[in-house]
């Protein structure tokens, strides 16, 4: 789900560049049909352009499945140097 993308970047590439994003999470591990969440709460502050890497990705772990007891180490991006979208003052994901 994207909730606010005020960047020049449609909602649908950006959900495209999101799904390439690796994860290093054992699929083992998971239940099944379970889904993990990220959160990308990104806005520009800068006045220039301001880029946002797969390290922006934070892991929203969900309390009612007990993931943040069941899943270790923690769900993260593999690389965390994938750049996602570059902002521009004001533009926020």
């Amino acid at each position: 789900l994207i909730a606010m993308n005020t960047s020049i970047i449609q909602d649908e590439v950006l959900a495209h560049r999101l799904g390439l994003v690796p994860l290093n999470v054992d699929p083992e591990s998971l239940q099944e049909n379970e889904k993990l969440t990220f959160r990308l709460d990104f806005k520009c502050k800068k006045n220039g352009e301001q880029n946002i890497y797969s390290r922006d990705l934070k892991w929203v772990p969900d309390d009612d499945l007990n993931q943040s007891e069941r899943l270790s180490p923690a769900p993260a991006t593999i690389h965390d140097d994938i750049l996602i979208a570059k902002l521009a003052p004001g533009q926020v994901i």
